[in-house]
């Protein structure tokens, strides 16, 4: 965005072509030479459409107060407001001098092309910041996913390791190399239904060692419960209506000693 635009400022326009041609009012206190007295918005913006940057000026000198007033009415700061506004001209000028934009009613069209301006950068801070919001949600998923899976994993070594090595041997084979049962019955020396039947059983056990490391996490979260609520009681004030209440101490510990 320009900046410094409250203050003079002309487009690229030197001062000396400020003046509307034939004016002779006196300059402003900015300096700028203003002319336009003579003429209205409409003819001014048909001269800019017909390349005469000096018209520019001379709208620009009448409606950059308001403008900025507007602007700060939306931003509530100095320093945007000036930028907001400075913007909002600059495009006005580009639209006029592609053929487009007002044909009349210029601070009209600027004060739009402010308020504008200023919702869509409202518009992108806000999906930005849904943006972050979101990427921590999924960031904080993945997290717990993978946690999880670190978890789920470290339950299943546990499980294994308090198989029979000739369990842990045959549900390696058929489980993870995937060999089949006939080749597996020469290098074991056994029939392949009796391989059948030991991998049967070697997953039987497998489910059921992982099973009781199930329970003896759950035991250990219920034992944590447990003491943080126990230091709950002993921190809460005697009339606190919040505190846990016995019983429900006495069912969390009931809950452990059964698992």
């Amino acid at each position: 965005m320009p900046t410094g635009c409250l203050a003079p400022c002309s487009f690229g326009i030197e001062r000396a072509d400020v003046a509307e041609p034939g004016d002779t009012s006196k300059p402003s206190e900015t300096g700028v030479t203003i002319g336009g007295g003579q003429r209205s918005d409409a003819e001014l913006i048909a001269a800019v459409r017909a390349g005469d940057l000096a018209s520019f000026a001379v709208l620009y000198e009448r409606h950059r107060r308001a403008a900025w007033r507007i602007a700060m009415s939306l931003t509530r700061s100095p320093e945007i407001a000036e930028e907001l506004s400075a913007e909002a001209f600059l495009r006005v000028l580009r639209a006029l001098r592609g053929q487009r934009g007002p044909t009349d009613a210029f601070g009209g069209y600027v004060a739009a092309t402010i308020r504008n301006l200023y919702f869509d950068q409202q518009r992108r801070d806000r999906d930005a910041r849904v943006r972050v919001v979101h990427n921590d949600l999924v960031a904080r998923d993945d997290a717990a996913e993978a946690l999880d899976a670190v978890e789920e994993r470290a339950m299943v070594l546990a499980a294994l390791a308090t198989l029979p090595e000739r369990w842990r041997t045959v549900l390696w084979l058929v489980e993870v190399e995937e060999r089949p049962l006939f080749e597996l019955a020469d290098e074991l020396g056994m029939t392949p239904n009796a391989v059948a039947a030991l991998a049967y059983r070697a997953r039987r056990g497998l489910r059921e060692a992982w099973l009781r490391q199930l329970r003896i996490r759950a035991r250990g979260v219920l034992a944590a419960l447990a003491i943080g609520v126990s230091l709950l009681v002993l921190a809460a004030p005697d009339d606190a209506e919040w505190a846990p209440s016995g019983d429900v101490l006495r069912h969390i510990r009931a809950a452990v000693t059964e698992r």
